[in-house]
């Protein structure tokens, strides 16, 4: 038998391959495989108010809805595990009572999107419910807080307006606030339980603070402005991370423990920074305060910061402080405090550059304090010691010889 090429043989098992596989043209339209939105998740719809929720699922408007009962909510809800999509339209509740309801204990998972709630006591209560989310929805005018939500709720790209008597938010601890908006409500802007996270926020004009964090909650990339009491009210053991507070009757007033970083205050018609017990403060620019840039009692820490044109101290410590590596400038116009103002013992104050501050430029009312490694400049007078204190020699650069000297010039 004569060989067969290789390329050959595989040739024709190819084309027995394709005989035996019958014909190819389909014997119609394929059948549709992909389900609709209504087989995945089926949607009620909420065509009238009041509604009431019993069932676990998904629930959206048909259209915008008005209500005016004064009896009970717009819309109860009995259960976990529900969705309420506004669908893009609002509901004015002319009625008085609240619009979304939950007051049962132990539920959780109640999530509001995609629209308007206008009017009514509290636009979402549920404030025994976890895990309550709210997601491109605006609340405006509520007559109390806007929303009370409980503990791991979730709060993204929303915004609430002029509650006309309370809070805009108020949710519990383990909470997340995203990129929303606080503005004009009767008291706080924002308040959080402990250990909550607040990003991307702006919250300004609101007759409180702009934020309220309880103990060891994170405030970053946010703002606060022309709050009426305060741009940020931070319980112990808080971080305060890259923001702008502007115009506030103070800038940040903080517990024990509160670190600072990467923030501008300015403009505040009190102090920009009043902190407790162990806060620190570090990169940080405090200008034009109405009273001291930066205030803090014991234990407390200020590193390389700019503070400029504070009407009162620029910075003031009580004991046990280090105040290092700060730029401190043009403060002290409406007392005698002048720069950095030293209240109490055992303060560390080193490496300061300190000018053209009004009266003093460092000024030790107390004892037991090290001062040295400083530059001063056109202070009023450079170092004001009451005595008792570890200071080191004032001389220009060029002639001292102690590598603890301050150097004025």
């Amino acid at each position: 038998m004569k060989n067969t090429h290789p390329m050959l043989l595989f040739l024709l098992a190819a084309a027995t391959a394709v005989q035996a596989q019958g014909p190819l043209t389909p014997p119609g339209a394929p059948a549709p495989t992909m389900k609709t939105l209504d087989q995945i998740e089926p949607r009620i719809p909420i065509t009238n108010l009041p509604f009431s929720v019993f069932s676990p699922g998904s629930y959206y408007l048909t259209g915008n809805l008005a209500y005016s009962f004064t009896n009970q909510p717009a819309i109860q809800v009995f259960v976990g595990g529900v969705t309420i999509d506004l669908n893009g339209y609002t509901i004015i509740n002319f009625g008085g009572t609240d619009t979304i309801y939950c007051q049962a204990l132990g539920l959780s998972s109640l999530t509001i999107k995609n629209g308007l709630i206008l009017l009514g006591k509290h636009a979402v209560y549920a404030p025994l419910m976890e895990g309550v989310r709210l997601e491109q929805v605006e609340i405006s005018n509520a007559s109390r807080t806007g929303v009370v939500a409980g503990a791991n709720a979730q709060i993204l790209n929303s915004k609430f307006y002029q509650s006309l008597s309370g809070d805009g938010v108020v949710v519990g601890a383990g909470s997340r606030v995203i990129d929303s908006v606080f503005q004009g409500n009767q008291k706080h802007g924002l308040v959080v339980g402990s250990g909550s996270v607040i990003e991307a926020c702006h919250s300004s004009g609101n007759a409180g603070a702009g934020f309220v964090l309880e103990q060891g909650s994170v405030l970053r990339n946010s703002s606060a402005e022309s709050n009426q009491i305060y741009g940020v009210f931070s319980y112990q053991g808080g971080l305060l991370e890259n923001l702008t507070l502007l115009y506030n009757r103070a800038g940040a007033v903080v517990g024990n423990g509160t670190r600072i970083s990467g923030c501008s205050i300015r403009h505040s018609v009190q102090e920009g920074i009043y902190g407790d017990n162990e806060v620190s403060v570090e990169r940080t620019t405090v200008a034009a305060s109405g009273q001291r840039g930066i205030f803090l009692f014991n234990g407390g820490l200020v590193r390389d910061c700019i503070v400029r044109a504070n009407q009162q101290a620029g910075i003031l410590v009580h004991s046990g402080c280090a105040v290092l590596d700060n730029v401190v400038d043009l403060n002290g116009a409406g007392n005698n405090e002048g720069g950095i103002a030293v209240y109490g013992s055992s303060n560390r104050i080193e490496g300061n550059h300190i000018t053209s501050n009004a009266d003093k430029g460092l000024w030790l009312l107390s004892g037991g304090n090290t001062v040295f490694k400083n530059s001063l400049r056109g202070n009023g007078t450079a170092i004001s010691d009451g005595g008792g204190n570890d200071v080191g020699p004032q001389d220009p650069a060029g002639i001292a010889t102690s590598p603890w000297a301050n150097i004025t010039y």
